[in-house]
């Protein structure tokens, strides 16, 4: 067993020793991660210059270039101001970035050109949440599953909202319809696993984690929030058996540090 190991083993029995005496029964990440997995879907499919160049920012965006997908689409717009797919999918790449006033700005205006655009009112819902105008997340959501009811971001959405307002039964309503629509989205079962943690019921929790595993063997924030509800239980054993991943660590704060460890 090598040096990092055995520090590992140790920080993690006086953990297990921190919530033996203790009353502390809550998850800790206390946060529900990320976006629904799906990415960024150039439809309908249009043709000319700036259609090529919407499309390349989406493109662009996959790869997690979004200073490349926001200069692509602001090209597309500059050939067409009324290509709302342009708007649509800028306001995606600003919302990556976490520039939420700018993207809710192309988000408006690609809802004013397409008003029957789900991913655009799903995106909108997704800013929303960002900038904890929880309401107004709902009503864009719902606006998306009136345009089609089978489209499990809509659904996922709500979920994070309703999670945030401690509205955990509704949450996990709209999560598991969401997880129906779409079973092999990963994010949704850690963010209905969070629910779960966050109502103590944390083999259910455990369990969509691992769902989670199943899907991603390398699922970094599954690793952890699985971690945190074994922790809870006092499952020290299994805690320590955190497998070899990227494991994060500082579980005070829910502020997560990435460590490379080995299998233990």
């Amino acid at each position: 067993m090598s040096a990092v190991q055995k520090l590992l083993g140790i920080a993690i029995i006086v953990l297990c020793l921190l919530f033996a005496l203790s009353a502390i029964g809550t998850t800790f990440s206390g946060i529900s991660h990320g976006t629904s997995s799906e990415a960024v879907s150039p439809i309908p499919r249009a043709t000319g210059t700036a259609a090529s160049l919407a499309y390349q920012c989406a493109s662009d965006e996959t790869q997690n270039a979004h200073d490349a997908a926001i200069v692509d689409c602001t090209k597309a717009i500059a050939l067409d101001s009324h290509f709302a797919l342009a708007y649509e999918n800028r306001g995606y790449a600003y919302s990556s970035k976490g520039s939420y006033g700018l993207a809710l700005a192309d988000l408006n205006q690609a809802i004013a050109l397409n008003p029957k655009d789900v991913r655009a009112y799903v995106w909108r819902g997704y800013v929303h949440n960002q900038q904890d105008d929880f309401d107004l997340a709902l009503a864009d959501c719902t606006q998306a599953i009136a345009l089609d009811p089978n489209y499990a971001p809509a659904y996922a959405e709500p979920g994070k909202a309703y999670s945030w307002k401690m509205d955990y039964d509704r949450a996990n309503a709209d999560y598991t319809q969401a997880i129906e629509l779409d079973p092999k989205d990963k994010v949704i079962y850690l963010n209905r696993g969070i629910v779960y943690s966050r109502k103590k019921d944390y083999d259910r929790a455990i369990d969509d984690y691992d769902q989670a595993l199943a899907i991603d063997s390398q699922y970094t924030l599954a690793y952890v929030d699985r971690g945190y509800a074994y922790f809870a239980q006092g499952n020290c054993t299994q805690a320590t058996r955190l497998s070899g991943r990227r494991v994060w660590a500082n579980l005070g704060s829910g502020f997560h540090e990435v460590l490379q460890v080995t299998d233990i």
